[in-house]
């Protein structure tokens, strides 16, 4: 008790004798031993806060990157499938892209087949291609070198060909190996068809190919339909029995001919032009 007694005065004489000495500096000294801890944690708060803030800015930096690189990697699958199908549709028609260059049908288009129906009562196929892709009644279905059918019904995405095996189809065709000539005619099966108003006069061959003569205002000439399997002579014409070729039921693609003519290439034209000279 007697120590504190006589301490405190000592303190307080030399905080009054700092002051009346020392005036403003000692009072600056004193308030800077209060202010450098406020100081030091102003500065580690706002430290913290800055490097909350950096952080914070570059979480959501990178979840934009993220979002960014997701949807170009979306968008790189998108476009690698549609390349893959490009390639497949391209690889299994590319026999009917080499047809088409080679017999000059440059308007042609090549279109897959989305339905067939082969019943007793009617045969027919429809088309991924409509009066949107310049498809109309009339146009001739091929699959390559084997005809097909005949587009029936145009509508503006899709369109009905009916095809050789309906029974409504009669076709003036020819047989390469004898030269005799008939109408072919479905029977609404895939497996069978027959040719009539053959001459009982002509030679008829079996297995000769049935081929379209181009005879009327439909159906192009040199398009194969089917092979003779069976013949009988009666008294004035031939009863012959044809088995359609497999491309009927088989064919997934197929080549839609429009009604003009081929163009010719320019050897063509060359030959054709010193023809009409001779």
């Amino acid at each position: 008790m007697t120590i504190r007694k006589t301490v405190l005065p000592f303190i307080m004489i030399l905080i009054i004798g700092g002051i009346v000495y020392c005036g403003d500096i000692f009072l600056y000294k004193v308030a800077s031993c209060f202010v450098y801890p406020v100081l030091r944690i102003y500065y580690y708060c706002a430290q913290t806060a800055q490097r909350t803030k950096c952080t914070l800015d570059e979480r959501a930096r990178q979840e934009q990157e993220i979002i960014h690189l997701r949807y170009e990697r979306d968008q790189a699958r998108a476009q690698a499938a549609v390349t893959r199908a490009l390639c497949s549709f391209s690889a299994k028609t590319r026999y009917l892209e080499d047809f088409r260059a080679r017999c000059g049908y440059k308007k042609a288009r090549i279109t897959s087949i989305v339905y067939r129906s082969c019943t007793p009562q009617e045969q027919y196929m429809l088309i991924d291609a409509g009066e949107y892709h310049g498809i109309r009644k009339g146009m001739i279905a091929v699959d390559g070198d084997v005809l097909l059918g005949k587009v029936t019904d145009v509508y503006v995405w899709y369109s009905k060909v009916v095809l050789i095996t309906d029974a409504l189809c009669h076709i003036a065709v020819t047989l390469p190996r004898s030269g005799a000539q008939g109408i072919y005619i479905g029977q609404n099966s895939t497996e069978s068809a027959c040719v009539i108003h053959v001459s009982h006069l002509d030679t008829v061959i079996q297995g000769d190919y049935v081929v379209s003569s181009g005879q009327g205002t439909v159906f192009p000439a040199g398009f194969v339909l089917g092979t003779v399997t069976s013949c009988s002579k009666g008294a004035l014409f031939y009863e012959i029995a044809v088995t359609p070729l497999s491309p009927i039921t088989a064919a997934h693609y197929c080549l839609i001919l429009p009604r003009e003519s081929p163009e010719l290439t320019n050897d063509d034209d060359a030959i054709h032009m010193s023809q009409k000279k001779k």
